[in-house]
């Protein structure tokens, strides 16, 4: 039997890194020591390791972006990226496509609530696709209640052992360059965000302990809650974040990439045919009969369609005509376009491509879509909540007329289904036979979600309507009054 090789982790610098495609992990230092005296492991238990975040950004922008370490990432990938950005974005649109809501029996708490995630519905809205594209996003809550997105390969979580869904608190990094006496020092800045409050630590260049700085950290109350939110994405129960959508489609991203790329590479040589000449008896006659002397000696000729050349009678010319790749390649890139469709769960209609009767409809596709959000919704729904609990503690400090301990249910956005279309038709043919009132369109066509007082509104779009009848009607008035009378000759 053969020997099945031992398979070791990726050693650095920093530590041990274990690393598959897309995600990468450092060690944590209880592996380390379990690995070194044969202890208990939790290496199968919990999975600490993260999505490649500029690896992920590079897929959605179609490019080459360089890490922190100064590793490129993308490259392999560009041309088979161009799908990556509606994967994410039609998904967040379709989950969050208007503002999310909160039903209460207390009025007053409830409006400022709605108000609040109104104003803050696009960024949510981006939080949920970062999130989806990178596996993790974070959102920061202030004493003011505004919100901020951190970006996920700045933020470090830390968990209980027992209970991974519970957070001991948040480690943000930034890095900065200052300029102190007159020379300019790299700086770390660790925020550590918890129950107790916000710790400072700050680094100078490559200090290996840093110094906790007292004006800029912040003590809590135990009350309130951590002020930063995780927003993760398909998050397995015993990892500590979430997954990118695109994890099932590198591979296939790649491969699209390389096929087209030497598709095109192929075309591009072989796009011209290639001439050849033979039964020439006299090389040196021929060239100097068809050809045009260089100053090295050389000769050059011009081959054209309209060039007459010379030969002998056992002289024959022709032409190279390449084999046809472009077909066979045509085929691939179907199949894997198809496969990273299905593997994301994305109709091919979002991607941008025409859809053709015989193989699906735009009807028959927008299910999978609609499901995958509805699912989508669900996950989302506890960083929501804990977002709008966030949002009560530090509003009732600011106004204690708002309640912290709000009864509420979540109200998300009703997903767009898949007879839209055919409910604008029927909309549009009613209101055309004059079959429904003005009011009943603006509601079918589900304008209540923008417009508080849908019965005000028709009656204001109505005067500006009128308006801008009499206006046309007063410019156009003079022209037709002074406009000369036909003569009507008698026969």
């Amino acid at each position: 039997m053969a020997k099945i090789p031992e398979i070791r982790p990726k050693q650095s610098i920093l530590g041990t890194v274990r690393e598959m495609l897309g995600r990468v992990e450092k060690e944590s230092f209880w592996n380390k020591v379990s690995a070194v005296y044969n202890i208990f492991t939790i290496k199968d238990t919990i999975d600490f390791s993260k999505v490649n975040y500029t690896l992920s950004r590079a897929l959605y922008y179609a490019s080459e972006i360089e890490d922190r370490n100064g590793k490129k990432w993308g490259a392999n990938f560009i041309m088979g990226a161009v799908f990556a950005k509606p994967i994410v974005n039609a998904a967040a649109s379709f989950i969050l496509g208007s503002p999310i809501q909160v039903d209460s029996k207390d009025e007053y708490t409830k409006d400022a609530t709605n108000d609040w995630l109104k104003q803050n519905h696009s960024y949510f809205q981006q939080a949920i696709r970062n999130s989806l594209r990178d596996g993790d996003e974070y959102m920061l809550i202030d004493n003011n209640t505004k919100v901020r997105l951190l970006g996920a390969e700045n933020v470090d979580k830390e968990v209980n052992a027992l209970d991974l869904e519970k957070v001991d608190s948040y480690k943000v990094t930034y890095y900065y360059e200052d300029d102190e006496n007159s020379s300019i020092t790299k700086k770390k800045y660790e925020l550590k965000y918890s129950s107790l409050g916000i710790e400072v630590t700050i680094y100078k260049q490559s200090d290996t302990k840093g110094t906790v700085d007292a004006d800029m950290s912040t003590k809590y109350d135990k009350e309130r809650p951590i002020a930063i939110i995780h927003f993760s994405n398909e998050k397995e129960p015993n990892a500590i974040y979430g997954q990118s959508e695109y994890q099932s489609c590198y591979i296939l991203m790649a491969n699209y990439h390389e096929v087209m790329k030497k598709s095109i590479k192929n075309t591009i040589y072989n796009s011209a045919p290639v001439p050849y000449i033979t039964g020439i008896e006299n090389t040196s006659k021929f060239l100097e009969t068809n050809g045009e002397r260089q100053d090295d000696g050389t000769y050059k000729i011009n081959w054209n369609t309209a060039k007459l050349m010379l030969g002998t009678k056992d002289t024959q010319f022709g032409v190279i005509q390449s084999p046809d790749t472009v077909s066979s390649a045509d085929k691939l890139l179907n199949l894997l376009f198809w496969g990273i469709c299905q593997t994301s769960e994305t109709p091919e209609f979002i991607m941008g491509t025409a859809v053709a009767s015989s193989k699906a409809s735009t009807e028959s596709q927008m299910p999978i879509m609609v499901e995958k959000a509805k699912r989508k919704q669900g996950l989302y729904e506890k960083p929501i909540k804990e977002a709008v609990n966030l949002f009560l503690y530090v509003a009732n400090k600011l106004d204690p007329k708002i309640k912290v301990d709000l009864e509420y249910s979540l109200v998300m956005p009703e997903v767009a289904q898949a007879d839209e279309t055919i409910t604008l038709e029927k909309a549009k043919l009613l209101a055309q036979e004059k079959a429904i009132t003005k009011e009943t369109l603006a509601r079918m066509l589900g304008l209540e979600e923008y417009v508080d007082d849908v019965q005000a509104e028709v009656k204001k779009a109505d005067k500006e309507t009128e308006v801008s009848l009499e206006r046309e009607s007063s410019l156009i008035a003079p022209y037709i009054n002074n406009r000369p009378e036909e003569k009507v000759s008698e026969e």
